[in-house]
């Protein structure tokens, strides 16, 4: 969308419904998924598929790594598949034994983060092992270097703060409305909570 508001692109990136879009670092590319077992890559400015990575499942959802090198999805058939963005090759299958409703990289690439009914799991990649289980974890994210992550239940005004490394809780924090959503800000330690009221919450962790 241009700045006056109309549409700069337009194409047809699935046939049925869109569930999940994620750009590549430097916006060059998109992918898309649509609950079918595929991952389609687009170019942006040629508005064109470059390739389609096929899934052993249905996935619903995606995410590039920061640098971009790696692209995962997410299933909800309990599952999520990453393979290197350039390559095409597959990487991992973790299978996380719940849906998964989202995926995510730690800022610094080295784990993928995948939720799905109140459950937040951290896992090493490519090895696909378990680092650390969040109940209760509708909202979920972490910080630039893994080493603090917020969590919050569904509907909740409680955001535990955490010592990811170390799983202990680090200090809890308060908000006037139910969280909605959360992100820690990359040079400060500050975290900004998003409530249903519509308001930002800007806290220090330290």
């Amino acid at each position: 969308v241009r700045p006056d508001g109309t549409v700069a692109q337009r194409w047809q990136a699935r046939t049925g419904a869109v569930r999940g879009l994620a750009f590549s670092p430097d916006g060059t590319q998109l992918a898309s998924v649509g609950g079918d077992p595929s991952v389609r890559v687009w170019d942006v400015s040629a508005s064109r598929l470059i390739t389609e990575l096929q899934a052993p499942f249905d996935v619903s959802s995606v995410a590039y790594s920061p640098g971009g090198r790696l692209i995962a999805a997410g299933s909800t058939d309990g599952a999520a598949i990453g393979w290197q963005a350039a390559g095409r090759a597959r990487l991992f299958t973790l299978r996380t034994g719940q849906p998964v409703d989202g995926v995510d990289f730690l800022p610094d690439g080295s784990a993928l983060v995948t939720t799905g009914r109140g459950l937040a799991q951290l896992w090493f990649i490519p090895s696909g092992k378990l680092r650390r289980s969040y109940r209760d974890a509708a909202v979920a994210t972490f910080s630039g270097g893994g080493a603090l992550a917020i969590t919050a239940a569904a509907g909740s005004t409680e955001a535990r703060i955490w010592h990811a490394r170390a799983d202990q809780i680090r200090g809890v924090l308060h908000t006037a409305s139910p969280i909605v959503s959360a992100a820690f800000c990359p040079r400060r330690s500050r975290v900004v909570i998003a409530t249903r009221a519509g308001g930002l919450e800007i806290w220090s962790t330290n």
